[in-house]
């Protein structure tokens, strides 16, 4: 157990413990698919190499898939910005919109 380390400890940090109806937010990770598909990957190819060879390879995916994450949470950051700057230039207020999703689930 102790050898899956930090590579299965994105995937923990990632998982999404939230109901189907919650809206992303900026601040939390998300895997995406082909993350997950990069960690599986990983460690599948982890298995048959020897421990020094294993630990690089795990730190690289480690590496790859923080960046892109951070690279994603910036970028829904910023796109959330340009869209609420559009929606204040046409006059509408989010703020005071109604919401679709229901308060009681």
């Amino acid at each position: 157990q102790k050898r899956r380390g930090k590579l299965f400890k994105i995937l923990q940090a990632c998982r999404k413990d939230t109901t189907i109806s919650e809206k992303k937010n900026t601040e939390r990770l998300y895997l995406t698919v082909e993350q997950v598909r990069l960690v599986a990957c990983a460690w599948i190819t982890g298995q048959w190499l020897k421990l020094p060879v294993k630990k690089v390879l795990y730190q690289r995916v480690i590496d790859q898939i923080e960046y892109y994450q951070y690279r994603n949470r910036d970028a829904r950051k910023s796109h959330r910005k340009k869209r609420l700057r559009q929606l204040r230039k046409l006059g509408i207020k989010v703020s005071q919109l109604k919401s679709c999703i229901p308060r009681d689930l």
